[in-house]
């Protein structure tokens, strides 16, 4: 039959302020975001990853080596968020919510994988 309207409002509610909560403040690891969404922390991945998605078009990275620390990359993006990226044999990580978007660009730009900490 379908979900009524009250519960498809309430969906788009939350997905709302999980929107809003994660505008606020990307870094904020998803878990934390969830809880303060009161969602699900697979549904609030799901509505940042669609939301995500639909912004491919609108963001540029850039990705360099640090000139002064070995095995550190960041990763620029042209609304000026900066992550600092940390080479751990053949992995990289961030103590930085990196987004699928993100992680896509550095296995295509770099040939490593990172280890996603968004959990945290």
């Amino acid at each position: 039959m379908g979900r009524s309207k009250s519960e498809l409002t309430k969906e788009n509610n939350k997905k709302e302020l999980v929107l809003k909560i994660y505008s606020e403040d990307h870094n904020l690891p998803i878990g934390s975001i969830a809880y303060r969404s009161g969602t699900s922390i697979e549904r609030a991945e799901k509505y940042i990853k669609e939301y995500q998605i639909g912004l491919v078009a609108y963001f540029n990275f850039g990705i360099a080596p640090s000139m002064s620390q070995e095995n550190t990359f960041f990763l620029f993006s042209d609304n000026g968020v900066e992550k600092k990226l940390l080479k751990e044999g053949d992995k990289l990580w961030s103590s930085n919510f990196i987004t699928p978007l993100e992680a896509l660009f550095i296995k295509i730009n770099l040939g490593y994988e990172i280890k996603l900490n968004n959990h945290e």
